[in-house]
């Protein structure tokens, strides 16, 4: 199966990656030496940072580095609960107790920018030394496609034993084994766009095609392994999605193989 290495445009809208893992130290304390090992590239706040639709600069948001930045949860509202959250220009890492969560800021960054932010972080997290073993990985890749439907997007139309009905709207869930990994697979047909007002204009009405590849039950102990492991998820998770999507369509997003 021939992938392409970029499409053009890629309607991603939400990309996570996300890491688990085991760790000889409680999670307060393990917090307390991932502050000091990240380099002063990255910010901290407990606190969630809302998506902007311009690039966010944390230089221009507190004028200090990350030793300075605590106060940075500050300048945000409507939060119902604290997170431990690491960021730079353009990825948020969010710290929970066993798990690491990625996620671009704004737009997409393509794999290759994502992925050297990704492994430029676990680096310096595994050198702490007090990850015992990494568990889990999953990546989790949403495209949003406006006023189509997803039958003229993907290779997939919804039917059912009443003839006579056609369905307006649809979501739709699979859950398979995908080799060695678990993949979900949620496509969804002309459903509101929760993140715009629900009225009739241009755009408020989507289609997804929502893959999720998941390697459960890893032991993984060193960089070297997890970086790959992480980069061959993502090669899955790619395969399913071109699977997924209609080869007519593929063509009018312009890919370069």
């Amino acid at each position: 199966m021939q992938i392409p290495k970029k499409i053009s445009p890629d309607s991603i809208k939400s990309s996570v990656v996300e890491v688990r893992y085991n760790s000889s130290l409680v999670f307060e304390v393990l917090l307390g030496f991932i502050y000091k090992s990240l380099d002063d590239s990255y910010y901290y706040t407990n606190r969630p940072i809302p998506k902007s639709q311009s690039p966010i600069n944390p230089k221009n948001i507190v004028g200090q580095p990350k030793e300075n930045a605590l106060n940075i949860e500050q300048l945000f509202i409507n939060q119902l609960s604290a997170q431990h959250l690491f960021y730079t220009d353009k990825v948020l890492i969010t710290l929970n107790s066993n798990q690491i969560i990625f996620t671009c800021i704004n737009e997409y960054l393509g794999w290759d920018d994502y992925f050297s932010e990704i492994k430029r972080t676990l680096k310096q997290l595994v050198e702490i030394k007090e990850i015992i073993e990494f568990t889990r990985i999953g990546i989790r890749y949403i495209n949003e496609y406006p006023d189509i439907h997803l039958k003229n997007c993907a290779n997939f139309d919804f039917t059912f034993g009443i003839n006579s009905v056609t369905s307006q709207s649809y979501t739709f869930r699979s859950e398979f084994q995908y080799e060695k990994y678990k993949a979900i697979l949620n496509l969804s047909s002309m459903v509101p766009n929760i993140t715009q007002p629900l009225t009739t204009i241009p755009g408020n009405l989507i289609s997804k095609i929502d893959t999720d590849i998941i390697l459960e039950n890893a032991k993984i102990k060193s960089y070297d392994e997890l970086v790959s492991a992480i980069d061959n998820a993502h090669i899955k998770e790619k395969e399913i999605f071109f699977q997924v999507i209609k080869e007519e369509f593929l063509k009018t997003l312009n890919p370069i193989y």
